[in-house]
């Protein structure tokens, strides 16, 4: 029947096995031992059990990495290049274990870790903010996008990426799991399933949806992660509330938008007054701005320095007035306290301190 006869005082076959099962395993290299060693958990009918094992594994080591990544590797997705030298990594290295194109691999990686890297980092904005609200339309399409052409390079449809990536952002991992950080890896591997089955489900092939929503979790899911626990931190520390930590964000955010506005006015009129009169003419020509209907005949290099300054603050001034009023709102919503709440929050919060900074540097 050719089998081998074990013997269990030793320990050991006392036949030599004709198979190496795993020639990168040093283990499968003891023809007396069976099974790696380990005969009563596992059989080997054919010899070959590890190598089909193995077989099955290759096509998800990049979802693997990006597991591993996301535990061990915390730097590697915080800016676009970080990300893409990681991806192109990962996706190098998948190549050449299941004999594909390494550099194309390398390609692929560097594309998705660097797209979903930057999604993450601008599709950052509050709830109700808009097209760039974190979690919202614009984000879950620019998802979509993302893994619609990740799916393209790699050999499937843009369809299947699309659906995938777009569904699983739309499933939001990072509310399911939770965001602490010791739940990184399972975040990935939960977001690498969902992805993967839905694409399955589509039409497409399980491995790049598993993938491509690693990728998209470990780049861009965990860059939320982090920033929401850093909040709940924050709001712990201060005992805020959620509202009142809105309004902290919300005045920052405004303060942030008057400062860059403030110092678009001034080095736009600083670059005025490098101008000479025919090229302050023809600025004003093309801004649809008639210098002799305004100031006549005697027009001067002042007279059309302040036109212009005055013609761009008036182009930016509802935008201006705008992060004024939630500025304002958003202060007093931090900064009011009543009477019954007023023995609970003293001394005040370092965060009142910090939104009363801001207040005067903007002021």
């Amino acid at each position: 029947m050719n089998g081998r006869i074990y013997d269990p005082t030793l320990g050991r076959f006392l036949q030599a096995d004709p198979h190496i099962q795993a020639p990168e395993n040093s283990q499968s290299y003891n023809r007396y031992a069976y099974v790696l060693n380990n005969p009563l958990s596992y059989t080997d009918p054919s010899g070959y059990f590890f190598s089909k094992l193995w077989k099955k594994i290759k096509p998800f080591i990049g979802a693997i990495a990006a597991v591993v990544v996301s535990i061990y590797c915390q730097v590697c997705g915080a800016t676009m290049w970080n990300a893409a030298m990681t991806g192109a990594a990962i996706g190098a290295g998948s190549a050449a274990i299941n004999g594909g194109n390494i550099l194309k691999g390398a390609l692929i990686g560097a594309f998705s870790g660097a797209a979903f890297q930057q999604i993450g980092a601008n599709f950052n904005g509050a709830e109700g903010s808009g097209f760039f609200a974190e979690g919202g339309l614009g984000h879950i399409a620019a998802h979509g996008i993302a893994g619609g052409v990740t799916s393209v390079l790699q050999g499937g449809k843009f369809g299947h990426g699309f659906l995938s990536a777009g569904l699983t952002k739309a499933l939001n991992v990072n509310n399911l799991i939770g965001t602490a950080a010791k739940h990184g890896g399972l975040r990935v591997a939960v977001a690498a399933v969902v992805g993967g089955t839905i694409s399955k489900v589509t039409g497409g092939k399980f491995a790049n949806g598993a993938i491509t929503a690693a990728f998209a979790q470990a780049f861009n899911g965990e860059r939320a992660a982090k920033v929401a626990e850093a909040k709940k931190m924050f709001m712990a520390e201060h005992h805020l509330s959620k509202e009142r930590m809105a309004a902290i964000l919300t005045l920052i955010e405004s303060g942030v938008s008057l400062k860059s506005g403030a110092d678009s006015q001034n080095s736009y009129d600083a670059m005025l007054a490098t101008l000479d009169r025919s090229q302050l003419i023809a600025l004003g020509h093309a801004l649809k701005n008639n210098f002799r209907s305004q100031f006549g005949k005697s027009f001067n290099n002042e007279n059309m320095v302040q036109a212009l300054s005055t013609q761009y603050r008036d182009t930016h001034f509802m935008q201006n007035l705008h992060n004024t009023a939630n500025l304002v709102q958003s202060a007093m919503e931090i900064l009011y306290v009543s009477p019954a709440k007023r023995a609970v929050l003293k001394p005040l919060p370092k965060a009142v301190k910090t939104a009363e900074s801001i207040l005067g540097k903007i002021n």
